[in-house]
This record gives structure tokens, C-alpha cells and sequence, in this order.
């Protein structure tokens, strides 16, 4: 009986396990052949347990796409979560989707104005270099044919997509919400905060600005309902000077930056949300709005701008307290023959003042030979008003 258990033991390669076999046969019943089968094995187990061990493997190679890049289609700014991953890029206010396996990522393109084939939405793929530092690959329109459209390269400018790496701090104003549900809301949701909603269907927070902005990036760290991303909406908004809210972007049937939903329910989602804007947009507040099925909830929201400094326009400081006048100005002059937009660069010396301007015409009824040169012009200025001749 021992013997046989020790054979089946021995054909599977146990050799620990059929030795105890065979030794308690042969205590039962002494055996030659067998006592020579338990000798070999021993020989043969204690020379596996001399051979060194084996060397362990190298770590696996890992590169991110995550980061800003410079690409044939505009700069770019990548985000990655796993295999997920989501990106902008500034043509059209381009997005990209898609999963990453190993160095490529797999996914589809949209742009504006209608982000759906055939001429705004397709396939792409992007594969990593070695070292992570450039990508190559192509793009097509739709996705019902084998034949492709065209390359898409890129090279990395910056490993972190975080647009507040610049350390800039929160833009000075104040925060209002359509419903704040008091018991899940903790601090401030535009310096690291978290908001949630009270109002299903749809919800909406707001920044209002302190100061007239130049928002160049806007920041989400996750923004989300908590029942189902079908139909789910999330729509950017900025208040320009006049007034007037313009829709920056859009995003339909995903959460940013969670899948797990109440219930146990799974949601579609994509990483932390970065948007470009280049150029920068003059605006005096920031709202995202929430439409869709269940509460809502957003943390971590940063707009990263620049304050525009004051109503004269004056774009670049270089004053001192004896010379007031010195800087560079852009003005407006209208006449019954038409608007000019001039850029003035002045210099003072105590009470004499010099510089140039630049003409742009903007709408003119006759024509206006020297619209872009550049016109030299002196002046007496006295301590708070200056005079030009």
C-alpha cells in the first residue's frame, strides 16, 4: 500500500512525499530494490537542494503616458489611472480615451464642433518609447475601415499633468452652490475641498472671481453622480466680463475620476480632468454643472489663471514712483471714420514724455496707410496728467 502511494507520488515528481511512502513500506516489509529506489532519490533530492537559487527576475519595465507633450496635433496633456487613460490636446479642443496595454494605448479621438464621425471622432493608437520619452502613431476617421489617415507623434515636455505644479495659489473669491448637502461637504471644494449636492436631476457649484481672470487651465479632481453615468452630463461654464456664460466643455456619460457607484453599481469613468485653454479666456467666474440621475459630488477643483491688472489695460508694469507714466498701454480710439486699436509704449523723464504707438485697425470706412507702423510722438506731462503733441 505504501509502496503504491509512493509511486503515484514519484510520477507527479514529489519526491519528499514518495520517499515517506517507500521508507514506511520497507519498515513493514524489507526490500533490496526498494531500499536502493530510496537511496538514489535521497542522492538526487539533496543535489536539487545544492543548486543555487535562481536569480530573481527584474522588475517589469513601466513608463507612464501621464504628462505634457508637444505633438504634430497641437500640445498635449495626459493623465493615466492603470490601464485607464484620458487626454486633451489644444486642436479643436481635441480629447482622447482610450485603454493602455503595455507601451500602446488603444483608444478614440473627438473634437469640436460635433465630436462624432465622420469628420470630428475616430481611432487612434499611440505606442511609448523605451524610455517614455516620445510616442509614435496614427489616427483614421470613424472606425469602420482597416486603411488609416494619418501619423500622430509627440515628445514629453513635462512628466506632470497637474496643472497647479506652478505652486499658484487659489483664485481669491467667492464659492456659491445651487444645494450643499452639509453632512458630506468638508472645506473649501476649490482649495482641496469636497461638495456633494442635495438635488438630484441637476446641480451646479460656482466661483466668482474677485477680479477679472485669465483662465489659461481648469483642474477637476473628480466630479461625479452617484447612481448612473447613463445620460450623466458635466458641462464647464465661464462668466466673461460682459456677463454673457460660454461652454468650454462637455463631458456625456462618465464620472471623473470614480466608477463605483451606490449600490455596488459600476460607472464609466475617466482620470482627474485637465482642460487647456490656449489662448487664455478673460472670465470673472467658473460654474460646473451637473445633469442626470441621482446626487452629485465633486473634490478638488483648481483654476489656474492670471489677474488681469486693472480697466486701463495696462499689460506690463515697469513704473517707478518719480515716472508714473512709464509702461506699456493698449487703448481703443473710435472717430466718426472708424475704430483703431493702439499699443502705446511710454517712457517719462520727470515732466517730458516720449514713446511710440502701433495702429491695428479694426474697422476703418477709408483706407489707412500706416495701420501697422510703428509712430514716434513726444509730450509734457505735469504730476498726474500728461499731454500728448
Amino acid at each position: 500500500m505504501y509502496q503504491n502511494r509512493g509511486n503515484e507520488y514519484l510520477k507527479k515528481k514529489d519526491i519528499p512525499k514518495a520517499l515517506k511512502q517507500y521508507k514506511s513500506s520497507v519498515k513493514i516489509w524489507p526490500d533490496p530494490y526498494l531500499s536502493k529506489t530510496i537511496s538514489d532519490l535521497e542522492k538526487r533530492l539533496e543535489k536539487v537542494r545544492q543548486k543555487p537559487s535562481p536569480k530573481p527576475s527584474p522588475k517589469p519595465f513601466y513608463v507612464s503616458f501621464a504628462g505634457r507633450w508637444k505633438s504634430n496635433w497641437g500640445d498635449m496633456n495626459f493623465t493615466q489611472n492603470g490601464d485607464q487613460f484620458y487626454g486633451t490636446y489644444t486642436h479643436d479642443q481635441g480629447r482622447i480615451t482610450g485603454i493602455v496595454k503595455g507601451r500602446t494605448m488603444y483608444g478614440t479621438w473627438t473634437e469640436a464642433p460635433s465630436r462624432k464621425p465622420p469628420n470630428d471622432a475616430g481611432d487612434m493608437e499611440f505606442t511609448l518609447s523605451r524610455d517614455g520619452r516620445k510616442f509614435s502613431g496614427r489616427w483614421r476617421y470613424g472606425s469602420n475601415k482597416k486603411t488609416w489617415d494619418g501619423d500622430w507623434k509627440g515628445t514629453k515636455i513635462a512628466d506632470n499633468p497637474n496643472p497647479s505644479a506652478g505652486k499658484k495659489t487659489a483664485v481669491a473669491g467667492t464659492v456659491k452652490t445651487s444645494t450643499s448637502y452639509g453632512p458630506n461637504c468638508k472645506g473649501d471644494v476649490f482649495k482641496g475641498g469636497h461638495w456633494a449636492g442635495s438635488s438630484g436631476g441637476s446641480d451646479w457649484i460656482e466661483k466668482d472671481f474677485a477680479s477679472v481672470q485669465s483662465v489659461s487651465k481648469i483642474y477637476i479632481g473628480k466630479a461625479s453622480t452617484d447612481i448612473t453615468t447613463d445620460g450623466f452630463k458635466l458641462t464647464l461654464k465661464l462668466k466673461k466680463p460682459d456677463g454673457k456664460w460660454i461652454v468650454i466643455d462637455e463631458l456625456h456619460n462618465t464620472n471623473i475620476n470614480r466608477t463605483e457607484l451606490s449600490g455596488g453599481a459600476k460607472g464609466k469613468s475617466v482620470p482627474p480632468y485637465t482642460k487647456v485653454l490656449n489662448p487664455p479666456v478673460k472670465a470673472v467666474a467658473f460654474r460646473l454643472e451637473f445633469y442626470g440621475h441621482g446626487w452629485f459630488d465633486a473634490t478638488d477643483i483648481r483654476i489656474i489663471s492670471d489677474t488681469i491688472q486693472n480697466a486701463k489695460n495696462k499689460i506690463a508694469e515697469q513704473t517707478t514712483i518719480n515716472n508714473p507714466f512709464t509702461g506699456l498701454y493698449k487703448t481703443r480710439v473710435k472717430n466718426k471714420n472708424g475704430v483703431l486699436n493702439m499699443t502705446l509704449r511710454l517712457v517719462q523723464n520727470e515732466n517730458k514724455l516720449s514713446g511710440t504707438f502701433r495702429v491695428q485697425i479694426m474697422y476703418f470706412k477709408s483706407s489707412y496707410e500706416n495701420s501697422d507702423d510703428t509712430q514716434p510722438f513726444t509730450g509734457n506731462c505735469s504730476k498726474n496728467q500728461g499731454t500728448l503733441i
